[in-house]
């Protein structure tokens, strides 16, 4: 009986020697976060949520997330931005459980055949859907707009359920929530058309900013606008400001958005205020003049250099936008703060020494 008993006591303590000995381990520590779904990257495994101090938190989704909206079981798929959620994720910000809460949506899915910038309907394989100020656009899991989308994408869409099981065609009536596309990587331009060569099925830009032209190549799935409406190669011409969305590689097309010659506008100053609801944005210049624009899917807003929502914005932001001043739609804002300058040295005061 001695024998056996030292046995056990000798395993026992070689067990325990190589770690082998099961102990009580407490759970690891986990933080958590609330806030609104921002972005989604199915590619990266990625969720980012926007916390109430307006800050952007990536989290990782692992096979170990535990993922549910509106108390049912989820994957990272069926997340909808603008959904309010509440994650817990360990010290590597690998999400443990996400818990999302949302309005009950239809999903609808399929190629891209076209994109109305002026009416916000988007046409897929598989119906159509309209868009609005409020819905958020994400292309390649990036914050974008609706001009970014192209003919060579696929889509997925959420629409609030109105208890029809698909999208209408009607502008304003099952507008989507959130578009999130995937696609080729693209180059964007904004400049004036040089040249149209309809025999070659090119066109060349000279670029806004300076630089050399650019020739691209309209192909049978360049989307074309001009004045919001559906148009061709034939409809382009010298002098009209474009928005050009091309295949570096190829120098492939694949979205060219033309202004109605003279409509075309601009503005420089502040953000005075700022109707989510109604989708706009007031900017006041240096002279007193404001101007408010209508903010739709199809506005490009930037804050601080990095692509953002209408939500994003702030009153006192300093902001420059592009406008049709006869629909008065924003086709671009830029809008941020200034970083302060630090005091140059050179031209600091410099003090007088102390007298006795």
């Amino acid at each position: 009986m001695f024998i056996h008993r030292s046995r056990i006591i000798v395993v026992l303590f070689f067990l325990a020697s190589v770690g082998l000995l099961v102990q009580p381990v407490e759970a690891a520590k986990l933080t958590r976060l609330d806030g609104t779904v921002y972005a989604i990257d199915t590619t990266a495994k990625t969720v980012t949520l926007k916390d109430a101090g307006d800050v952007l938190n990536t989290l990782n989704i692992t096979r170990s997330s535990k993922i549910t909206r509106n108390n049912k079981k989820a994957t990272l798929a069926d997340l909808v931005l603008g959904d309010q959620a509440s994650v817990q994720f360990d010290v590597l910000r690998n999400a443990k459980q996400v818990a999302a809460k949302g309005p009950k949506v239809t999903t609808v899915r399929g190629g891209v055949l076209n994109v109305s910038g002026g009416t916000g309907v988007v046409q897929i394989t598989t119906g159509n859907f309209g868009t609005n100020a409020q819905t958020r656009v994400l292309r390649n899991g990036k914050v974008s707009s609706l001009k970014s989308l192209t003919a060579h994408d696929t889509l997925k869409a959420h629409l609030a359920a109105r208890g029809a099981p698909a999208p209408t065609v009607v502008a304003g009536s099952g507008d989507a929530l959130d578009v999130i596309a995937e696609g080729p990587e693209e180059s964007e331009l904004h400049g004036t058309v040089a040249v149209v060569d309809t025999t070659a099925g090119t066109v060349t830009i000279t670029p806004k900013e300076g630089g050399s032209d650019v020739t691209v190549n309209v192909t049978a799935d360049t989307l074309i606008e001009v004045c919001d409406g559906a148009a061709t190669i034939n409809d382009l011409a010298s002098g009209l400001f474009v928005e050009l969305v091309y295949d570096p590689l190829t120098l492939n097309a694949f979205r060219i958005d033309a202004e109605c010659e003279g409509e075309e506008a601009e503005i420089e100053g502040v953000i005075t205020a700022i109707d989510p609801t109604a989708g706009t944005v007031t900017i006041t210049n240096g002279d007193g003049v404001a101007i408010t624009l209508l903010v739709d899917a199809s506005t490009k807003i930037e804050r601080n250099d990095v692509p953002a929502l209408l939500s994003d914005l702030l009153v006192g932001d300093e902001a420059s936008a592009e406008y049709n001043s006869v629909t008065m739609v924003a086709n671009e804002i830029e809008a941020g703060v200034e970083p302060e300058e630090p005091p140059d040295p050179e031209t600091e005061p410099v003090p007088e020494p102390a007298h006795d």
